[in-house]
């Protein structure tokens, strides 16, 4: 005989350990008095919770984690794209800056050669003292 289980068929020592416990179970049933059942019953009862509790308290825990990651992780991406903007707009300012200085150092080079040559015109021939 061959259990077909999701996981495979069962071996043979896996058919003898079923076979052994469901035999305890029933001469346990037969033999012990419904105290000490209602005592393992309980004690059973509070394994099983014990377990589902634990099972269903991580995955709350993981679920608030997850939540909080993903709440965190939206903060870092918006960050991210500010810090984006304020190096563009930097960016921007330092080109507008450096265009600037450029003007200024022209406009500068230019008042320069204009006073030379106004220097030029008033001291040159027929020039007034």
């Amino acid at each position: 005989m061959s259990v077909k289980l999701p996981m495979g068929p069962m071996q043979p020592w896996q058919q003898a350990t079923a076979a052994g416990l469901i035999t305890a179970f029933f001469v346990l049933a037969l033999t012990l008095p419904s105290g000490i059942w209602a005592f393992l019953a309980a004690m059973l009862a509070l394994f099983i919770g014990i377990a589902l509790g634990y099972v269903g308290g991580s995955e709350a825990v993981r679920h608030e984690a997850s939540k909080r990651y993903d709440r965190l992780y939206g903060l870092f991406n918006e960050a991210m794209e500010q810090r984006d903007a304020y190096a563009r707009k930097a960016y921007d300012l330092t080109d507008k800056l450096e265009r600037a200085e450029a003007d200024l150092l022209a406009t500068a080079a230019e008042k320069t050669r204009l006073n030379r040559r106004l220097e030029q015109l008033t001291q040159g021939p027929g020039a007034q003292p």
